[in-house]
This record gives structure tokens, C-alpha cells and sequence, in this order.
């Protein structure tokens, strides 16, 4: 009689080997022992990892002893589904899901051990952010610290530092040198921080990997999971931090069977903490790991990988590995070099349309680029031609509170009826919320003119006295620059707005550098009232000049982060241009080389057409106008990869 287990074996074995290419069931065929797998873009890593699970589980490995950590939890979920549906096993006991997601599970079970209840409650970023806020409160109400950093900040401080195993101080001193003059203050309150929440039994997203690794360096508890876990697998392992791949080693430091897969050519995550390191010290660790390598390319066209290709060729930290093209040849992708930035948004506007009428849906085609504010002329131009766009980077860039704020200032000197935005600006400042904002304004209607009004307004409060000195002197020196729209902006930017921001933003850097890019942006205009009134475009247009069909809702527009792990009929990379990308902030060799690894991960998001997008120069005023090099990317580049078009 048949052994219904071996029958049912071999019907899974005959898929595995119909749906897997040699490499790949070379990996998912794993005898056991510590494996690395390096699968390059589109070749199915995934795959790789689903199709593991059902092979172990199939060979009689219980679900409950398997550890499988991705990158999302909703990838878990479509693996744990796959993966059931292959095995003909329901795989609820496994423990699948983020690092995040798989500590609190393990910490249910254990929290008294690092002075906890396991009925602790788990905050998300808004409740953690408002916990820390009345910490802040009640240990600066005796110092009286006007610019001691936001909550925010602390909390973006307070959290690298947790995810990189490095001290407060050097985080300050590497991220934030400014705020190095508050180091003390900064890590007591830190300290108070960590108290209320314990008093609380409460956690934040950080403290779930902390503890975790705090609770797997008690001998007892580690040998524990260690002799549990049989088998511990991680999808893309370039993208863990430290103390995700301290959990890895230690859970696997008994059966060993651990098996780490990514592709270190799409590290892109360090400013979050991960550690491009890992994938590449893992060899160090376990010297006896097997390696796998994982070269075929469904994805893209070989041209496209030709390009992909020449990107990393010149990469200081990698394996040896390539893309082997599966598909047929297609078209050669383009360099294009447009003669300025609007010549290069009308370009890709233009191409858009073309392949739209062509019978491509627009959810096919991409725009990518390094920073946000690279999608503001495509965003005015997208706009005008009546083509339906998301941002997934964020907000669109005239949507964002910071572009707002300085907008309201200018709708102020256009319009000085304009309530809402005298709203917007007076709660910018120090002691005026909605009360004292309405008071000031039903003044404002009274004399009709704000300047009496910010010279004969007699607050009690001393704060506002001061604020409503700054706002005249703001509107005094606008009132100078009128009808010089750049000016204006890098007014409100020099005497108010950089400073507010830096309070109150984290990323304040780069929130001034978007005020500074509208400023060049508005340079190209005659007058506030021409600015102001192209601007309004991109509220009240929508795009009735195209049918949409269903399923082609719009053309996507991303940061090259934001589009990690998805892909595109036809992709634009724009702003290839030097101190672009790279960005320019970008002076070590590790920051080029993720840099270079980024400028990949774009490449590879397409499938059939590529088009390489840099502008000539930038700038209207003729004291501001900057001829542009490409990308040094660019030029590095095999010249047999692409045709070259130039834009006039």
C-alpha cells in the first residue's frame, strides 16, 4: 500500500519543479545548515521564500517551529497563503510576520521578565508621540528652553539610536551636531520617557525589537527559543538592522538551519537604521554557509538590464552575481537631455500622452526620482495638461504643510481679506492658537489695514507682544519685495520660517530645502498675482480631458524609496543630474555607494521602456541661473547601453 505522505510529497515536488528554475530549487532544496541567498532584482525571491516554507513543511517540519521574518506583515500573509496553498497545510501556528510583529508574539509570553505585564498595550507612533510630549512638558516647565527640540525630533533621535545599538550621543553627533548643547537634558528625559512607560505597561514600535533582544540574551530564555526555532528564515536581509540580525543569530544558534535572503545591491534603508553590513558580514559569522545565487531576470527587457547591469558593475561592497535576461530583446532605453527643468516636464508630460494613446494604461507608467521636490514642475505640468497623477512619496508638493505655511503668506500680501491664510499664519506663532488668531483678525476687519493694527493690538501676553512685533517686521520687508515672488519666499524662509521649522520638524533640513526649491520655481514668474494664480491650478483642475478606463486611474509619481519592490510597464527617472543624484549631501564612500545601489533599484523597477531624464539648467534669474552636469552615475555608464536624445 502507497504511503499517502510520499504521494502527496511527490504532487508537490512535481510543482516545485514545474514552477521553479534550477537556481531556485537549488535554495528552496536546502539540505539544512546556515544558507545565504542572493537573488537580484525580479528573480523571484519570493518565490524563493514561499516555496521554502512549503518544502519544509511538507517534509514533515511542524509550522509552529518555523520563523519567518518580512520585510511587511501583509507579504507574510500572501506567503503564509501561498505557502498553505502548496503544502495543503494550514500554516496558522507559523510564527510569520515583521520583527515587529513576531517580538510581541514572543513577548506576550515573557514581558514580566524585563519588568513588564504581558497584557501590555503596544502604542503607535501618534500615542507614543503624545506620551513622550507630556515627558518633555514636565521636565522642561522649570528651564523654560524656547528651541530645546520638539517631541518629534527626540523621538526620531531616541529611536535611531534604539535601532542602530548606538548611544543618544552619537546619534546627535552624527545626525544632529546642532542639538549637541542639549545632549544632557535630551537623554534625561529619555530616561523619564522609559520610566512612564514601564509605570504605564506600556510599549512603543521600538521597544518590541529592544526587548526582544534583551529578553534572548538571558541564557535560559535564548537556549529556549533556539532549541524551538528548527528552522529561522528572513526575506530581504539588506534591509535588518542591528539588533534584528543579533535576534537572527541567536535564534539560530542552536539548529542552525538559517537561511538569510536579499540582494545587497537594494540596500537602500540606512537613514531608518538598517544595516547594509549584515547581508555582507553574514559569511563571517557563519563560514560554513552555503551560498546561493539567483540570476534570472523575469522582469525586465535585456537592454534594461544592460543598464542595470553597468550601474553596479562599479559597486566596492558586493557579491558576483549578474542578471541573466529571460524575456526578448525590446527597445533600447533613452537618455534624454532637456534644455531646463520645464523643457524636462513637458517632455515626460509629453510621452505620457503618447503611450496613453497608444493603448498604455496610465497606472503603468512611472516617474521616479531622488527627492520630493523633484516632482514639483511635473506636478504643474501633469496639472495644466489635464493628467490624473498620485504621489506616492507623500503629499503632493503644493499640498505639504510647509509649502503652505509660506503660501499663506503670500496669499496675505495678494490679499489681506484672505482669512484663512491670517489663520494659517498667526498659529504659527509663539502664544496665538485659534482664540487669540480670531481676535486679531476681527481687528484686522476693523482698520482694514494690519499694519495699525500689529502697532495698536495691546495683548497681556508678553509672547504675543513679541510675535506681533516679528510679523510686522516680516510684512514690512515683504511689503519691499512684492512683486519679487523668489525674494518674498526666502524672506519669510530667513526670518521666521527656517527657524520655526528646525523647532518643530525632524526633517527640517530637508523641509527648507523644498521652501528653497519653490523659491527657484517661482522665479520663472512675472508677478505674485501670476504665481498665485498657477498654483490655484492645482486645486481646482481636474482631469476631464482624458477618458479614464477602467483600472488606468493615473500615472504614478515616487520617490525611488517609496517604489522598492514594485515595478512598471514604462518608467522615467528624472533629475539625473550631478549633486541631484547622488544627492548632494552624500561625501562618504558608503553614502555613494547607496546612492549608486538606489539609482539600481530605480533602473530595475521597469520592465519594457526606461527613459534616463536630466536637465541642462536650472534657474530664471539671470544671477541665479546654474548650467547642470549629468550624474556622474550617468558617465559611468557603457555609452553601447542607451540612445541619446536631446530636448530643446
Amino acid at each position: 500500500m502507497k504511503n499517502p505522505h510520499f504521494s502527496s510529497f511527490n504532487q508537490a515536488f512535481t510543482v516545485f519543479e514545474k514552477e521553479l528554475n534550477p537556481e531556485q530549487r537549488e535554495a528552496v532544496y536546502h539540505s539544512g545548515g546556515p544558507a545565504l541567498v542572493i537573488a537580484g532584482a525580479g528573480s523571484g525571491k519570493t518565490r524563493v521564500v514561499t516555496f521554502r516554507v512549503a518544502y519544509l513543511v511538507k517534509k514533515g517540519i511542524p509550522p509552529s517551529r518555523i520563523f519567518l521574518a518580512t520585510f511587511t506583515n501583509r507579504a507574510a500573509k500572501e506567503m503564509v497563503r501561498r505557502a498553505s496553498h502548496l503544502s495543503g497545510v494550514e500554516l496558522s501556528s507559523l510564527w510569520a510576520g515583521t520583527f515587529h510583529h513576531l517580538a510581541n508574539m514572543a513577548l506576550r509570553k515573557t514581558a514580566p521578565l524585563i519588568g513588564y505585564s504581558k497584557d501590555y498595550t503596544i502604542l503607535d507612533r501618534e500615542d507614543a508621540l503624545e506620551l513622550l510630549r507630556s515627558v518633555r512638558k514636565e521636565f522642561l516647565e522649570k528651564k523654560e528652553k524656547k528651541k530645546f527640540p520638539k517631541e518629534n525630533v527626540l523621538q526620531d533621535i531616541y529611536s535611531l539610536a534604539v535601532n542602530t545599538g548606538t548611544s543618544v550621543e552619537n546619534v546627535i553627533l552624527e545626525k544632529y551636531p546642532d542639538l549637541f548643547k542639549y545632549l544632557e537634558d535630551i537623554e534625561k528625559i529619555k530616561v523619564e520617557y522609559e520610566k512612564k512607560k514601564k509605570a504605564l505597561n506600556v510599549m512603543d514600535f521600538d521597544d518590541l525589537l529592544y526587548y526582544f533582544l534583551k529578553i534572548l540574551e538571558i541564557d535560559k530564555v535564548r537556549e529556549k527559543y533556539a532549541e524551538f526555532f528548527l528552522h529561522v528564515i528572513v526575506d530581504e536581509y539588506q534591509d535588518t538592522n542591528l539588533l534584528q540580525a543579533r535576534i537572527v543569530e541567536y535564534l539560530g544558534n542552536i539548529h542552525r538551519n538559517i537561511m538569510v535572503v536579499g540582494d545587497e545591491h537594494q540596500s537602500i534603508y540606512s537613514f531608518r537604521g538598517a544595516r547594509f553590513k549584515n547581508i555582507l558580514d553574514f559569511l563571517e559569522k557563519f563560514p560554513d554557509a552555503k551560498i546561493y545565487t539567483i540570476e534570472t531576470n523575469y522582469r525586465s527587457t535585456p537592454e534594461i538590464l544592460r543598464v542595470a547591469t553597468s550601474i553596479i558593475s562599479s559597486s566596492i561592497f558586493s557579491f558576483k552575481k549578474g542578471l541573466k535576461p529571460v524575456r526578448k530583446n525590446g527597445e533600447k532605453p533613452k537618455l534624454v537631455v532637456a534644455s531646463d527643468v520645464y523643457r524636462q516636464a513637458v517632455f515626460v508630460a509629453d510621452k505620457i500622452l503618447e503611450y496613453y494613446e497608444e493603448g498604455v494604461p496610465l497606472s503603468q507608467i512611472a516617474v521616479l526620482y531622488r527627492n520630493h521636490f523633484h516632482s514639483m514642475e511635473l506636478q504643474m505640468e501633469l496639472t495644466r495638461r489635464g493628467i490624473p497623477f498620485v504621489v506616492r512619496s507623500g503629499l503632493r508638493f503644493f499640498e505639504q504643510a510647509h509649502i503652505k505655511d509660506v503660501l499663506a503668506f503670500l496669499k496675505i500680501l495678494q490679499n489681506p481679506k484672505d482669512e484663512l491664510a491670517w489663520r494659517r499664519v498667526l498659529k504659527l506663532f509663539p502664544g496665538i492658537g485659534d482664540k487669540t488668531a480670531s481676535a486679531i483678525f476681527n481687528k484686522l476687519g476693523e482698520k482694514g489695514n494690519y499694519w495699525e493694527v500689529f502697532l495698536e493690538y495691546k495683548p497681556r501676553n508678553e509672547t504675543v507682544k513679541e510675535s506681533l512685533h516679528l510679523l510686522y517686521q516680516i510684512f514690512q520687508r515683504l511689503e519691499t519685495n512684492k512683486e519679487n515672488v523668489s525674494a518674498s519666499i526666502e524672506c519669510v524662509l530667513d526670518m521666521f520660517y527656517a527657524e520655526y521649522l528646525e523647532e518643530n520638524y525632524p526633517n527640517w533640513k530637508s523641509r527648507v530645502e523644498d521652501v528653497l526649491q519653490l523659491a527657484k520655481y517661482a522665479e520663472g514668474f512675472p508677478s505674485l498675482e501670476a504665481f498665485l494664480s498657477e498654483l490655484s491650478l492645482l486645486g481646482g483642475m481636474r482631469a476631464e480631458d482624458i477618458f479614464i478606463r477602467e483600472g488606468e486611474e493615473c500615472v504614478v509619481l515616487s520617490t525611488v524609496h517609496q517604489a522598492k519592490g514594485l515595478e512598471w510597464k514604462i518608467v522615467f527617472i528624472i533629475w539625473l543630474a550631478e549633486n541631484h543624484f547622488p544627492y548632494y549631501k552624500s561625501f562618504e564612500e558608503e553614502e555613494i555607494e547607496e546612492e549608486r545601489r538606489l539609482f539600481y533599484v530605480a533602473v530595475t523597477r521597469a520592465r519594457d521602456i526606461l527613459y534616463l531624464v536630466y536637465p541642462l539648467s536650472v534657474g530664471n534669474d539671470p544671477w541665479d541661473f546654474r548650467i547642470l552636469r549629468p550624474s556622474p552615475f550617468l558617465e559611468d555608464l557603457d555609452s553601447s547601453c542607451y540612445e541619446e536624445w536631446r530636448i530643446e
